[in-house]
């Protein structure tokens, strides 16, 4: 791995000195003519990418080329010496023709497989969450005492162990205490509806609540 890591920058060294070169004009050995320009290059690097030039071969003299690359040549040759192509929609097709005429199979290559940003398929994305309903703003007057209210619909609480019917408190001793309780005599005798009359004993003049009550007591 490390000397493979190596190699590949060796590669990257030599191929950007010689791009530094081309800049410079230093030790151009090739005059490439098309569309009014003239190109300084390298045979060895011109060779060793295109068929076509291969075909050339080096020569003294400026090399014409075909008047169909004047818009596409500096992109092939920036690549030839770079690795990289400015490919774009709109110059697609013209670098791709470019590329086959001159026998760039590398670059033939990357114009094929090359999607412009619209036309490439869009990642899908996760639906997103429906939209939390907005806070109801608080009531007038609310506070902490309106959080303790019970809801709507919630059973009431159960009142406390003890506490007495009717809201009051419970008697000392609990319900026990309660049971013990004797009931508040009657009212007067016949008061109620439905009460029955009552009955005076002639002979000893005492009260009792009915007839009944007389007649056991005159047996």
């Amino acid at each position: 791995m490390a000397g493979a890591a190596a190699a590949a920058a060796h590669s990257v060294r030599v191929l950007r000195e010689l791009n530094r070169q081309r800049a410079a004009g230093q030790f151009c050995d090739a005059t490439l003519g098309v569309g009014g320009r003239q190109f300084r290059a390298h045979w060895p690097v011109l060779a060793s990418c295109s068929r076509f030039f291969r075909g050339v071969g080096g020569g003294g003299g400026p090399v014409p080329l075909p008047e169909g690359l004047a818009d596409t040549f500096q992109l092939l040759l920036d690549f030839f010496y770079t690795g990289r192509l400015a490919l774009t929609a709109h110059n697609r097709a013209r670098l791709l023709a470019a590329a086959e005429q001159l026998g760039v199979p590398d670059a033939v290559a990357l114009c094929r497989a090359f999607r412009p940003a619209a036309n490439r398929p869009r990642p899908r994305r996760a639906p997103n969450a429906p939209p939390r309903p907005p806070a109801e703003p608080p009531e007038p007057g609310g506070g902490a005492a309106a959080d303790s209210a019970v809801p709507s619909g919630a059973p009431p609480a159960a009142p406390p162990p003890g506490a007495a019917e009717g809201g009051g408190e419970a008697p000392p001793g609990g319900r026990k205490a309660a049971r013990g309780r004797k009931k508040p005599p009657a009212g007067p005798v016949g008061s109620g509806k439905g009460a029955a009359a009552a009955a005076e004993c002639p002979t000893c003049h005492k009260t009792f609540l009915s007839k009944y009550y007389l007649k056991v007591h005159n047996r």
